[in-house]
This record gives structure tokens, sequence and C-alpha cells, in this order.
């Protein structure tokens, strides 16, 4: 898309320091390897790491080339096992079978389930539409969807209760939990979901609410699309 028409995006940034740094510079390495062919040893690849004061934080690494489904297992066990709140931020959001019913189940036991993904500021308009598909079944189970209104939002975070966040490369598709190099870094710390937290409420703040009502209404080119985007799903 040329830079002039190219839409604004919001993006999660963070600072990570400590002995998870090391783990996170060994997925990269990897990476490296498998796609230059280069191994990386030099001293400027590996500076000295200090330990830091801080959460507990655990890497989450996926890979198809080593049969990981490491996302997948994490973000499942974590939303089966929420007791109050899930907070969902994601720029694709094309949860399969399993997962609904994961997100489901919550919102059924008493947890507040929430989700922003773009609105109408996106790069990917068939995988939009083909989310928007699913809107009946979640919203109708208690899963509340918001759409981020200023621009593009790209943000990847998982929140759940006051205790884990989880941030990272992962969407919330099939293509990342079974199909792509995925890695993320999952922390059990209140401060830094509070953190995360607090920023998921400034963009709910820009976000628009879709109700059952709303969606009944989308237009009616989108209705028309909306057969044909089962295949889009299913390549995910």
């Amino acid at each position: 898309m040329p830079d002039g028409h190219r839409p604004a995006w919001r993006d999660t940034m963070a600072r990570i320091e400590g002995p998870i740094v090391a783990a996170l510079q060994g997925v990269f390495a990897e990476n490296w390897l498998e796609c230059c062919g280069e191994i990386l040893t030099a001293p400027r690849h590996w500076p000295a790491l200090k330990d830091a004061d801080g959460a507990q934080a655990m890497l989450v690494k996926s890979s198809p080339s080593d049969r990981s489904t490491a996302s997948r297992v994490v973000f499942q066990l974590l939303i089966d096992g929420a007791v109050s709140g899930i907070d969902i931020q994601t720029p694709y959001f094309l949860p399969d079978k399993s997962l609904r019913r994961a997100l489901l189940r919550a919102a059924q036991r008493g947890v507040q389930v929430r989700v922003i993904v773009p609105g109408k500021h996106t790069d990917q308009l068939l995988v939009r539409l083909a989310s928007r598909r699913m809107y009946r079944e979640l919203l109708t189970g208690g899963v509340r969807l918001f759409e981020y209104r200023p621009s593009m939002t790209h943000v990847k975070a998982l929140m759940v209760d006051d205790a884990w966040a989880v941030i990272g490369t992962t969407n919330v598709d099939n293509r990342s939990f079974e199909h792509n190099d995925e890695v993320n870094v999952a922390f059990r710390e209140a401060q830094v979901t509070g953190r995360l937290r607090r920023d998921f409420e400034s963009d709910l703040a820009a976000s628009d609410e879709i109700t059952l009502e709303q969606w009944g209404r989308r237009p009616a080119l989108e209705k028309l699309v909306e057969p044909v985007c089962w295949i889009l799903e299913r390549q995910q």
C-alpha cells in the first residue's frame, strides 16, 4: 500500500530485561540459522545480561519445524483457567472452534471476556470479514467484542485475571497457532498485567462495542460475501 494511504498503526512496545532475554535471543538465533545459514556466535550477539528484580516470565515458542504448539496450549489453558476476566487484543481474530468454545465456556461461568480487534482501518479486509462472520456465536454467548476506531491496531496481548499476561507475535488464529514461527513472553505478575490492562482500557475507550443488534444491521455487501469466507477460515 503506498505510504500516503497506509493507516497509522497502534502497536505494543515493551522493553524486557533480565534472564528471559537470553531465551528470546536463542529463538532469534535459531531462526537466523534456519533462514540465513549463519550461526551467531560473536560477543556482540550475546551481551552479558544482568539480573532483573521483577516479574516471573516464561518464553512461549511455537514452530511447525519442531511440531511445537506451545502458544495454543498456553492461550487455551489460561482461558480455560480464568476466574474473573479475559482481555484479548489482536489484529487478526479468527479463533477456531476449540478456542471459541473456550471463550464461550468462560463467559458462561461468569468471566468477563472482552476482545478488541481492528475496525474499518485494517490491512486484511477479508480476514476482518471472516472474523465478523463469527460474531453472532460469540455475542450470543456473552463475549464482548470491540472494534478499534482511530487506526489499524496491531497489538497482540492477552490478560487473564489479575495475574497473567502474554505479549508477543501470536495472533488469535489458527495460522499463528499451527503454521507460523511465533514467540511470546508470558508474565505471572499483577503489576505487568495491570499495566497492560491500563493500555487495554485506553484502547477500549477508543473502540466501538459491537452488539448483536448492530451486527445484524451490517452492510448488505458484507452479508453477501460471508458465505465464501469459510474458505479463508479453513486456510488459517
